[in-house]
């Protein structure tokens, strides 16, 4: 980061979700959002795809292309899964399985498949190699979707694709693997910022040392407790993340509320803002979050809720990118009516170097 960057954090503190004693209502914007905020550039922006200074030329072409059809693969999860092989397999492969133990129909799959997606980072890998990888790595799920891909045509097709979950990653065996993601289990021991900040750079750094950026050779994509395990545990997790943030965001006062934050946020109206949240927003952190880059902002929409003890904290990001997240938590008043009681931003992947 930036020693500009550090300069202006020193008046921030992290927003502590969830713990017993706090001394108020208030925001936060935590260190690595605010790079976006002021103008980092757009490799910092995509979510971590960047190479070290040695990198050779071929090493550098191949991430550009890569990452592009990469990016499209991502798009094309979000709005249209079943449609991956057809634009992207090479050719005599079909590497994508769609199927998931666990859900009920295609469509199901299909919506959880764009749930994934739509919560992914990219981190290519080996590119120095006759086929390189791209790790989607969905934080949320603790999940990675593990693809290898070949030269063909000019271009880059994917000839393998699959489920790795972020813990048999970092050594967890099936006894010990949960339905729940790491994260979400270590709640209220740690907060969720903090536990997807931590969980998203341990497995970018156990991703990494397993398949370094630069490596040269192959290497096969062991998740050690087997692929249909793998997916029905991702399968859960999906479908559990999913059935919460539906049930929070259903027809109801805090849906009404979520489109009075997001209007106000992809506006860039920091008066709205200051409506929306009253004496939960600092006015320093209201141009934060209201200027931040155009990308972040636009489209956005919520994509996990967190429920527990009253409070109902929404977590919104971009369609095109899940790495800088604004929130808002809902305290129940005796009505039953939810209020605003803070409002912030993060980067999940702020700890990944």
């Amino acid at each position: 980061m930036h020693d500009a960057v550090r300069s202006v954090t020193a008046w921030i503190t992290l927003w502590r979700l969830f713990r017993g004693r706090r001394a108020g209502a208030a925001i936060a914007v935590v260190a690595g959002f605010l790079a976006i905020a002021l103008g980092a550039p757009a490799q910092a922006q995509s979510g971590g795809v960047g190479l070290p200074d040695a990198a050779s030329s071929r090493a550098v072409q191949t991430l550009q292309a890569l990452s592009a059809e990469a990016e499209k693969v991502r798009t094309t999860g979000v709005l249209d899964t079943t449609r991956i092989n057809d634009f992207f397999a090479a050719r005599g492969a079909a590497p994508f399985l769609i199927g998931l133990p666990r859900s009920p129909d295609r469509a199901t799959t299909s919506n959880l498949w764009s749930y994934f997606f739509r919560g992914s980072q990219i981190y290519p890998a080996r590119l120095n190699a006759e086929r390189p990888l791209v790790g989607y790595y969905n934080v949320l799920a603790d999940a990675w979707l593990v693809t290898r891909w070949v030269r063909q045509d000019d271009t880059f097709k994917m000839s393998d694709a699959r489920v790795l979950l972020g813990d048999v990653l970092q050594g967890a065996t099936a006894s010990s693997v949960q339905a729940t993601p790491r994260w979400l289990a270590e709640l209220p021991d740690r907060t969720v910022v903090n536990g997807l900040q931590v969980q998203a750079a341990a497995a970018v750094r156990a991703f990494h040392a397993v398949h370094p950026q630069l490596a040269a050779g192959a290497a096969e994509v062991d998740d050690r407790v087997g692929e249909a395990f793998s997916r029905s545990m991702l399968s859960q997790r999906l479908a559990g993340l999913l059935g919460v943030l539906a049930d929070v965001t259903a027809e109801g006062p805090i849906a009404r509320l979520e489109t009075q934050f997001a209007q106000a946020i992809k506006a860039g109206d920091g008066a709205a803002l200051k409506r929306f949240a009253g004496a939960a927003v600092e006015p320093r952190a209201v141009s934060i979050m209201t200027q931040a880059n155009r990308r972040v902002r636009e489209g956005l929409s919520p994509l996990l809720a967190v429920e527990t003890g009253g409070v109902t904290v929404v977590f919104s990001a971009a369609p095109t990118q899940a790495r800088f997240f604004y929130f808002t938590e809902y305290h129940r008043q005796a009505s039953g009516q939810p209020a605003v009681r803070g409002v912030g931003a993060f980067d999940a992947y702020a700890q990944v170097r």
